[in-house]
């Protein structure tokens, strides 16, 4: 997300509102509209659905209503009593459901963040997501892939040794039954699964947070407990040059 916007003004409203009047309030000289999309999709649609007359349609959440981020939607259910993010995690329990799901919503990762004065945090969407669609994934083995490791071995040589480190480590210091060597190993501890649990332990510690304050809204920890077994062997991400060179590739089959 790009950096928060310094000064804005915030709409709230609820779905097909119509706020035409609220709009020439803040646009006396009128705001650039841009036509929606005939599919509907929330990933195409702008502004949460507002029509050119200033109603909106039926969708929820937040949006910028200019492109100099100084207006903003926050769009309600119109029933106050329905619970969006429990029907979410409804639809994530059901095998059915689940494949459809990621068509409900869209998150504009390039859109100015727009913060919420009573600290709504729409994130527990994406993050019960990635959860469910985890534990999904791993109901199969474990991807492997060759990892690097660089050790100083004792009475045995492995891979390929470093001159320059063993001289160093080893020769100058007399020790004779060490050899300093890089090598590659056959592991699910490669770099696919770490990016994996990295995001795992994250979002974890993000709904941890998040039940502390409605613990009856979302799931608990212990829902999550077979990923946490499953990854208890791999490593985390702990430095960002790690993923250096990483490029994605939507043809890619994660587990086989």
């Amino acid at each position: 997300m790009s950096d928060q916007t310094e000064s804005y003004t915030v709409i709230q409203c609820v779905e097909h509102q119509d706020i035409s009047d609220k709009i020439r309030e803040l646009f006396p000289n009128g705001f650039s509209y841009q036509e929606q999309p005939k599919d509907s999709m929330p990933h195409n649609i702008w502004a949460l659905g507002l029509s050119k007359e200033g109603c909106l349609n039926y969708y929820i959440g937040v949006d910028w209503l200019d492109e100099k981020n100084t207006v903003a939607l926050r769009v309600s259910p119109k029933i106050c009593s329905i619970d969006y993010l429990k029907m979410f995690q409804v639809c994530l329990e059901s095998p059915v459901a689940r494949n459809y799901i990621s068509k409900t919503y869209d998150v504009k990762i390039d859109a100015a963040y727009i913060p919420q004065d009573d600290g709504a945090d729409f994130s527990i969407i994406l993050i019960l997501h990635f959860l469910y669609v985890l534990e999904e994934l791993i109901r199969k083995p474990l991807r492997k892939g060759y990892v690097s490791y660089t050790e100083n071995l004792s009475a045995k040589l492995k891979g390929k040794i470093q001159i320059g480190s063993h001289i160093k480590k080893n020769l100058m210091n007399l020790r004779t039954d060490r050899m300093y060597c890089t090598y590659q190993q056959f592991s699910t501890d490669c770099l696919e699964n770490r990016i994996l649990k990295t995001a795992f332990e994250e979002s974890m510690q993000f709904l941890a947070e998040w039940n502390q304050n409605d613990p009856t809204s979302m799931p608990g920890i212990f829902h999550f407990e077979r990923i946490a077994t499953t990854f208890s062997e791999i490593g985390i991400i702990s430095n960002l040059r790690e993923l250096q060179g990483v490029k994605s590739n939507s043809m890619a089959v994660f587990n086989k």
